[in-house]
């Protein structure tokens, strides 16, 4: 599992997966959540973006603010960076009338080019994608457009803020699929080849686009929230519990999710559900998927991806599972709090294959060291193998 990536492939898990865990992730702000119907958005996203095609033809040579982008008249794009692959954009764009903000990366590349969709984690914003950069370079040196929201209700230093307020695996769905819309529309990209990842919330937002009838050639969800009133219950449960930075953790999520979301789920149990795409397993068990949890995570137990790959199983997909343990090594024993499953001797050579659910021992919810290399190196092969 140790195989090599890219160089930049350790900071890429940690500093990502990090976001759902530090404390300025977790803070919340103190206005209500929007109340966006998700039936009715996802109801129109099925129709748009689960079946669009292309725009109008435009310049490729001009990819930036240009004609290629066939972007409508209230969307801007900035030149913000050049790198050795292509451009880095800022972009602003409108959803339900108020402005969102998004970091998109156009190679340099002659296209159709495939769109990476990256979903960060946390709550706090883009952060170290808008000056590291590692998503965006990635994605520019393999080629792909790659395009990262920043939620509603989210600001970054030096950047800007989007409107609205945070809501926990909802809106931010609907920001994420407005913003694939644009791509779509490039003149050098390739609308039918789109692929997802996600960490931390980000993974619950990619879960949600595959949810909401998106389709995507391969989706990664890593750590990410899969049942909401579940989760809930776990920190509610467990404030006492742990380290002072397990408890930091429990307390601010046991504070915040009910104001994200609008209630307790005894007092708005439709409102968590909406925000649990495990629920509607069914209606993305064609997505090829990838599942990646750490059995140390106290952030997201990892027993909300056993809950996923056991609602995908039932509703008829298939998975080969991978455990590995503390030394980097596949191992055939049950993972703790998963149901009974049997767990691969061998890796896949090139990971062609629809579901994949890999479960590292011992690693929280910032997958690092060696196992982020692994994981970043699988999730290349995987991309490689759909996209």
């Amino acid at each position: 599992m140790s195989s090599s990536f890219v160089a930049v492939g350790v900071v890429a898990i940690v500093a990502c997966a990090a976001c759902g865990s530090t404390a300025e992730a977790l803070s919340a702000p103190d206005a209500a959540p929007d109340q966006v119907s998700p039936v009715d958005a996802s109801d129109a996203e099925r129709r748009d973006v689960g079946t669009q095609d292309a725009g109008p033809a435009g310049d490729p040579s001009d990819p930036g603010s240009g004609p290629c982008t066939n972007a409508p008249p209230d969307v801007t794009f900035t030149e913000v960076a050049t790198t050795n692959f292509g451009k880095v954009y800022k972009v602003a764009y409108q959803v339900a009338g108020t402005e969102r903000l998004a970091q998109v990366c156009v190679p340099s590349s002659a296209g159709p080019h495939p769109v990476f969709v990256v979903n960060h984690g946390g709550f706090a914003g883009l952060q170290n994608e808008l000056t590291d950069r590692t998503y965006c370079n990635i994605g520019l040196s393999k080629g792909y457009v790659t395009v990262e929201a920043q939620y509603r209700g989210e600001s970054d230093i030096g950047f800007g803020a989007s409107a609205g307020s945070i809501e926990f695996c909802n809106g931010e769905a609907t920001d994420v699929i407005e913003l694939l819309k644009l791509a779509r529309r490039r003149c050098d990209v390739d609308p039918r080849r789109v692929a997802a990842i996600g960490i931390s919330h980000g993974g619950c937002v990619t879960l949600q686009l595959a949810s909401r009838g998106v389709a995507l050639k391969a989706l990664v969800d890593i750590v990410g929230p899969t049942h909401a009133a579940p989760l809930y219950a776990y920190h509610a449960a467990n404030r006492a519990t742990g380290s002072a930075a397990e408890q930091k953790a429990h307390n601010e999520l046991a504070d915040n999710i009910p104001v994200w979301v609008g209630g307790t789920p005894a007092a708005v149990p439709q409102a968590y559900d909406d925000r649990s795409p495990a629920l509607r397993a069914k209606s993305f068990t064609q997505t090829p998927i990838m599942i990646v949890h750490g059995t140390a995570d106290y952030v997201v137990p990892h027993v909300q991806s056993c809950e996923l790959r056991e609602a995908l199983i039932s509703a008829g997909a298939s998975f080969v599972n991978l455990h590995v343990n503390t030394s980097l090594s596949l191992v055939t024993d049950q993972v703790p709090s998963c149901a009974q499953a049997t767990y691969a001797s061998a890796l896949p050579a090139s990971y062609p294959g629809d579901h994949y659910f890999i479960v590292f021992d011992g690693q929280g919810h910032a997958i690092d060291g060696l196992a982020a290399t692994a994981t970043l190196n699988t999730v290349n092969l995987f991309l490689d193998a759909h996209l």
